[in-house]
């Protein structure tokens, strides 16, 4: 678990910062864990001043570390943010995140009776799945900061599952994360899974990095 405050007093910035992160592991055996994260953060500025926020103090969501079933930073509120439709979620980050993630890690033992070559391979491979869920509100932007309610953030919660493949590396499990949504906020026509075809390539999100996603 962290908790880290920020509070920037000067000519240029003025603002304060709070982010929560709570990880918990639970081993299932000796080759399966279960893993949960939980992450809530909150920027309180005046916008109506002349201050700024740095952009790496932004919010965002969506990408490999965050809600997978989305693009990096693609995902954001529609009632509190200007949307994606010029790249406004590229450029311009949130106030508020709520987002956690649950999964199953399966790695898988030596096998008996192979070649240990092969052997060795087999066993440094592992298979997840997971769940994602959240949203990133109140775009630092005027007319927007601060116009998203607590009900708009419960509604707001976008869900999404897959499933990975990792292989373990000398630095860290190389994985590769493929995943869809369960539930989209955004769409305002086909928000549930059962509404589209979960499949899709438009749906559907690959994410491909280094070390374990939390």
């Amino acid at each position: 678990m962290s908790l880290s405050s920020e509070f920037a007093l000067g000519k240029l910035y003025n603002f304060r910062r709070l982010l929560f992160t709570y990880y918990q592991f639970f081993l299932v055996g000796s080759i399966s864990t279960f893993a949960l994260k939980v992450r809530l953060g909150n920027i309180w500025i005046n916008l109506d001043s002349s201050y700024y926020i740095p952009f790496e103090r932004h919010f965002f969501a969506g990408g490999a570390n965050s809600v997978r079933s989305y693009s990096s930073r693609a995902l954001s509120d529609i009632n509190s943010s200007q949307g994606n439709t010029i790249g406004y979620n590229n450029l311009l980050g949130n106030a508020t995140i709520i987002e956690g993630s649950f999964e199953y890690r399966y790695r898988f033992s030596r096998p008996r009776g192979m070649n240990s070559t092969l052997a060795d391979q087999i066993q440094e491979l592992g298979v997840t799945f997971f769940v994602d869920w959240g949203n990133a509100f109140n775009q630092l932007i005027g007319g927007k900061y601060g116009s998203a309610s607590f009900s708009d953030m419960i509604k707001g919660l976008a869900v999404g599952f897959g499933f990975g493949i990792r292989r373990e590396t000398p630095v860290g499990p190389i994985r590769i994360d493929i995943a869809t949504q369960l539930y989209d906020p955004t769409s305002a026509t086909n928000p549930w899974i059962t509404s589209r075809s979960p499949f899709s390539t438009d749906n559907l999100q690959l994410h491909i990095g280094l070390g374990h996603a939390f």
